[in-house]
C-alpha cells in the first residue's frame, strides 16, 4: 500500500494499486485511480514527486495472492485457448471407435466380401482328401492356406501374404483351419486365399477361387479341374471334399509342385514333402 501526497499540500490518500500488464502499456505513468465512495474528489493526475515514490515500491513476493478481478479475467483467457481441446479429443475418440466398430461389423457379418479394408477376416475352412480311384482317405496330405492382400501402390497393386497357416490330414482324412481376422494397412485389400494341397505320389492342386467355397461348406461345388491341363488326370471338387489322383510317372511327380507361392520358412511341412516327391 503506497502512501502518496501531492507535493506535501493537502490530505495524505492511502490507496491499493495493482498493475496489470495490458498489451504495449507503459507501466509507469498509465494509471487510473478510483474510489467507490461518491462523495470522494480527487484529481487522478499524479504528480512527478508521487510517480517517483510509486517506482520505489518493492514488487509482491512471488507466489503472491492474485486479486479476484486478476483471477477471474486469466481463468476467461485459459478456458478461451484450451477449454474445447478436451472435447475435441473426446469427438475424435468417438468418431474413430464408430469407424473401427463398423468396419469390423461389415467385414464380420458379410463372410463372401472378397474386398475387406482395414479387417481381413476369413471363416472356418475344413474337408476331406480322398484317393479318387479308391474313395478312400489319404492320411498325412500337406494343406497350406495363405491369406492374401493388395496393397495399392503405383503403378499397381502388390499382391503380399498377410499370413500362411499349413496342416495335415488325420487318418480319415480330414483337416481343420480355424476362422482367421487380422488388422490390414488401410491402403490394402483383402483377396480369397490361396490353397495348397499337396502329397507325395499324386496330384497337387494350388488353387484360390474355387477351394474356398468348397472348404467353407456354403456353397456346393461339383466340378473337375485338369491337372497340368491332362485330360486324363483330373482333381474332382465336391462339398467339403478334394478328391486326388496318382501320378504314375517320375517325370510326372518332379513336374508337381509349386513353390512360387510361399517359403520355406511359411510352410516347412510343405518344402519336407516336395523333398520327399524329388527323391
Amino acid at each position: 500500500m503506497p502512501n502518496i501526497s501531492k507535493a506535501g499540500r493537502g490530505k495524505t490518500l492511502y490507496i491499493n494499486i495493482s498493475v496489470y500488464p495490458c498489451g504495449n502499456c507503459n507501466t509507469t505513468t498509465n494509471f487510473t485511480i478510483s474510489c467507490p465512495d461518491a462523495s470522494t474528489r480527487f484529481k487522478t493526475t499524479l504528480s512527478d514527486e508521487g510517480l517517483k515514490k510509486l517506482k520505489k515500491i518493492p514488487a509482491p513476493p512471488r507466489g503472491s495472492v492474485i486479486s479476484d478481478a486478476s483471477h477471474e479475467r486469466m481463468a476467461r483467457l485459459t478456458q478461451a485457448r484450451h477449454g474445447d481441446r478436451p472435447k475435441h479429443r473426446e469427438w475424435a475418440r468417438r468418431t474413430l471407435f464408430l469407424f473401427l466398430y463398423t468396419a469390423t461389423a461389415l467385414s464380420l457379418t458379410n463372410a463372401n466380401a472378397w474386398a475387406d479394408y482395414f479387417v481381413y477376416h476369413r471363416p472356418v475352412y475344413e474337408g476331406i482328401v480322398l484317393d479318387a480311384e479308391t474313395g478312400k482317405p489319404l492320411e498325412n496330405v500337406v494343406i497350406v492356406v495363405a491369406y492374401i492382400k493388395y496393397t495399392f501402390s503405383f503403378p499397381q497393386a502388390v499382391l503380399d501374404k498377410i499370413a500362411v497357416k499349413e496342416t495335415t490330414t488325420d487318418n480319415n482324412g480330414r483337416f481343420h483351419f480355424p476362422s482367421y481376422t487380422s488388422v490390414i494397412n488401410p491402403f490394402s485389400r483383402g483377396d480369397d486365399p490361396r490353397f495348397i494341397i499337396f502329397k507325395p505320389g499324386y496330384a497337387s492342386l494350388y488353387d484360390s477361387g474355387n477351394l474356398t467355397k468348397v472348404f467353407n461348406n456354403k456353397s456346393p461345388i461339383y466340378q473337375e479341374i485338369l491337372w497340368k491341363g491332362r485330360e486324363d488326370v483330373r482333381i474332382k471338387l465336391a462339398p467339403g471334399v478334394v478328391s486326388l489322383p496318382r501320378l504314375l510317372t517320375h517325370e510326372d511327380r518332379r513336374r508337381n509342385r509349386e513353390d512360387g507361392l510361399v517359403m520355406p520358412s511359411d510352410a516347412p511341412i510343405l518344402f519336407k514333402a516336395f523333398l520327399k516327391e524329388d527323391r
